[in-house]
């Protein structure tokens, strides 16, 4: 616990004088509507700052976290992020009212995350510390309800047996970098590996993925992470966008989960959920960015990841992410 509160105390104490970069704001939307379906997971907002990132001789409380793995590098810059997201699950078939026993529960999830990033020319760690709630409290019926009003699709019928209101704290650690980067006239391309593991009352699971990345004029972050089940550490180098460029992007995700909110709840709910400890997703997107703004779109794919049923997690993203 002392451990975690030093954190936080790097997180509210970091000067921002002496900035190398300009602050990041950003807006994602995840959506099952890409693939003309609807239920698993159906529906996720985030928004998301990142600080100015400040050079290690600017950074006076950095020396303090240097215990923690991978911050302790001369060349390192930091910043620190927030993040408010919103994740909805629901069956395949929301116009029913009644429980679906063999099916995904309703189940929504409402956090906030805070952290703090180390990043250099070719890798970036990071640590985050997230507090949020689960059920009626994370009022993912609402934003649901909205969403289909918006779009025109059918109004969800059975919010009344979402899983319950639980208070969710936990943290995150990523680290990532590039393993490959190639320099042609007129176009770049750029490999990156990463790892992450996730420990709170929602999940606890690891992470491990890789990407491929291919357009002019790159933008300077190191994941194409853009998703609201992405890590904010993609925003860490974008506050250098002063060109113009685009990508195209494509890669895959490991996911091993050892205990989950859904699965656990929704069996003592009754559910027949036998959710498979690990899987695959595949994603591939594209970004278009200007000085000052990038645009990104992007389409993933899981192998399954429910036993009984077979189900796949399918969803498209896009995001919106400014500088200043």
């Amino acid at each position: 616990m002392r451990k975690l509160l030093l954190l936080v105390s790097l997180l509210l104490i970091v000067p921002m004088s002496n900035r190398v970069q300009a602050e990041v704001l950003a807006l994602s939307w995840d959506n099952d509507i890409f693939f003309d379906s609807d239920g698993n997971y159906t529906n996720g907002l985030k928004f998301a700052w990142l600080s100015d990132e400040v050079s290690s001789s600017a950074c006076q409380s950095c020396p303090y976290f240097q215990w923690l793995p991978g911050w302790k590098q001369p060349d390192s810059f930091y910043s620190v992020t927030w993040s408010l997201e919103q994740l909805m699950l629901t069956p395949s078939d929301i116009s029913v009212a009644e429980p679906q026993y063999r099916d995904t529960p309703y189940a929504g999830l409402l956090r906030m995350q805070l952290g703090g990033y180390a990043r250099t020319a070719r890798s970036i760690t990071g640590y985050t510390l997230s507090i949020g709630t689960t059920g009626e409290a994370s009022q993912a019926d609402a934003s649901q309800r909205w969403v289909h009003q918006w779009t025109g699709s059918t109004t969800p019928q059975g919010w009344q047996h979402q899983l319950p209101t639980q208070p969710v704290v936990g943290m995150t650690a990523l680290h990532a970098r590039h393993f490959f980067h190639w320099q042609g006239d007129h176009f770049q391309v750029r490999g990156g590996w990463g790892l992450a593991g996730e420990a709170d009352t929602w999940i606890v699971q690891s992470r491990t993925g890789a990407y491929l990345s291919w357009g002019q004029q790159l933008s300077g972050n190191l994941l194409p992470a853009y998703s609201v089940l992405g890590s904010t550490a993609s925003l860490a180098g974008l506050g250098s966008l002063d060109s113009s460029g685009w990508s195209l992007y494509a890669g895959f995700t490991s996911q091993r989960i050892l205990w989950s909110y859904l699965e656990s709840e929704g069996q003592k709910a009754g559910y027949e959920l036998e959710g498979r400890n690990w899987w695959l997703s595949g994603f591939l997107g594209a970004t278009l960015h200007t000085p000052g703004m990038l645009v990104a779109l992007s389409l993933e794919r899981s192998s399954q990841v429910a036993q009984l049923s077979g189900q796949v997690v399918n969803y498209g993203s896009l995001a919106l992410v400014w500088t200043y």
